[in-house]
């Protein structure tokens, strides 16, 4: 026995070297108890922090939603977490409008519910301990609801929150002004001749800042105008033009995100929706995402397709935003994608200003069918890393931790597998397989890249452990997928995953979980 384990541990250290020189990224899930349920929408990083934002709340109705703040290390460990409670009123900051003043201190904004019927508004200031250093709220409408959208910090410091309120039956597109403590200093209508505006997406322009959105109609109905509007508008907020997509196109909006190139032309995300089923009669849309760049006099420089799994609904597969990366003229965007086979999972794309896709990742988190993975936010560091916030939701199953926040840190190239991005060349074997499992030793988690080029194509994977006693039993995979299992539940000891060809293994490969 005390051979055994002597060897065990001598194993432990030879794989640990071998890792010595990699990156450290990792995928961790965040069971916030007492509460079922947790979300992070929001991310900002400095050297040594990562600080969160989101919400938790309860699985039964009322459900007593909280506005989240979360700092972890580097490491994702958590260091400060903190939730707000204030009487009956429910604070909820679900969006990625997340900044660090001029103090550094943090900033963002969400909504209040004091009721099922009014919505109201909120701009909160953390401290980076988690404290809350000043709350103010607002409203425009105080008969009914008003939905606000991520909040923009002002080149001059200042905050603009975008909002879609109903002080009657038809809704008002207005924009809330505010100082550098968060009170308001005017407010502004805007998009009166066009109808409401959803899924609104900011940036600051030279100018002043850009403002994209989402006209949708207002019912389930056939042959509604989805369309794209986007304008540029002042420091005052006084409009400067503005670009409407086809009528007959159906896009939807800039959901997923616009930004201001260096040379003040807009790039921005959006779906083009085609009905799904003809036979309906509302207009339910399946997507084909696009980025699409608008030049200075409106017209299109180049529309990039951003191949999917499979085109999907809305709720199924969409991005939520774009980043603008340090690296000149480059961009990567996020979200969900879904295979329709199994679960939804995480996605990225990474493009440049030319339009050309650098990298399309997606992270399939391995176990049974039923769950969603969503990447809702994300930052990058001092070194080029990325590091993701989103959820993970069990659509199926319910009960204690459904939804589990989710933090995420990748290398420059999005590989949660170090090296994902080296690729076999033509001057290598024809037969190469190579197959590439991090980290090793591994504690919650291990993520495995498979990259072929290999007549005898590897389509399922199997793990058994030291005895040959099947841990997991066989699962479909394919290349260019970061493919995540975790292993909390695993026993420590030595493990082999095979990878195999209908059904006839072709490569395997040992790991260790250390517990």
């Amino acid at each position: 026995m005390i051979l055994k384990k002597i060897s065990f541990l001598i194993l432990i250290f030879i794989f640990a070297h071998k890792m010595y020189a990699q990156t450290s990224t990792f995928i961790k899930l965040y069971p916030l108890k007492p509460f079922p349920a947790a979300v992070f929408n929001g991310i900002l990083v400095t050297d040594t922090a990562y600080f969160m934002i989101g919400i938790v709340s309860d699985s039964i109705s009322p459900y007593g939603v909280k506005p989240l703040f979360v700092r972890t290390d580097t490491d994702g460990n958590i260091e400060v977490q903190k939730m707000h409670k204030d009487g009956n009123k429910s604070y909820e900051t679900w969006h990625a409008g997340m900044y660090f003043d001029q103090n550094n201190n943090i900033v963002t904004n969400g909504y209040i519910f004091n009721n099922p019927d009014i919505k109201e508004l909120f701009f909160v200031r953390y401290t980076q301990d988690g404290v809350i250093d000043t709350l103010v709220e607002f409203s425009y409408s105080n008969k009914f609801s008003d939905l606000p959208y991520p909040m923009l910090q002002s080149q001059s410091n200042q905050f603009i929150i975008p909002v879609l309120s109903f002080p009657d039956d038809r809704g008002t597109n207005v924009l809330f002004f505010l100082d550098k403590s968060g009170k308001v200093k005017k407010i502004t209508k805007y998009n009166e001749q066009n109808g409401n505006l959803l899924y609104i997406r900011m940036d600051t322009t030279r100018n002043g800042f850009i403002l994209g959105g989402w006209q949708a109609p207002p019912g389930p109905f056939k042959n509604g105008i989805h369309q794209t509007i986007i304008s540029e508008f002042d420091t005052l907020g006084n409009k400067i033009w503005e670009y409407k997509s086809p009528t007959d196109e159906d896009w939807c909006g800039v959901s997923g995100g616009i930004i201001s190139n260096y040379k003040n032309e807009v790039i921005y995300l959006s779906g083009q929706g085609y009905i799904y089923d003809p036979n309906t009669p509302s207009d339910y849309f399946h997507y084909k995402w696009y980025a699409t760049k608008l030049d200075r006099d409106k017209k299109i420089v180049w529309r990039t397709f951003l191949p999917s799994f499979e085109d999907a609904a809305f709720e199924e597969t969409h991005f939520w935003n774009i980043l603008k990366l340090k690296e000149k003229n480059h961009y990567i965007t996020m979200g969900m994608n879904n295979d329709r086979k199994t679960n939804i999972h995480g996605w990225m794309v990474k493009f440049n200003d030319d339009g050309e896709i650098l990298w399309n990742r997606n992270y399939k988190i391995e176990g049974d069918s039923g769950y969603l993975y969503e990447i809702r936010d994300l930052a990058e560091d001092n070194e080029g890393n990325l590091i993701a916030v989103g959820e993970r939701l069990d659509i199926i199953r319910g009960g204690i931790n459904t939804q589990q926040a989710l933090l995420l840190k990748l290398d420059k190239y999005g590989c949660l597998v170090p090296g994902c991005h080296i690729v076999s060349t033509k001057d290598e074997a024809k037969d190469a397989i190579d197959i590439k499992i991090y980290p090793n030793p591994a504690t919650d988690f291990i993520s495995f890249y498979l990259d072929q080029h290999s007549t005898q194509k590897v389509n399922q994977y199997c793990i058994r452990d030291m005895s040959g006693q099947l841990i997991k039993g066989m699962r479909p995979i394919t290349s260019d997928i970061n493919y995540i299992i975790h292993t909390h539940d695993f026993p420590s000891g030595i493990y082999i995953i095979q990878f195999l060809s209908n059904g006839q293994i072709v490569q395997a490969e040992k790991f260790i979980i250390s517990h």
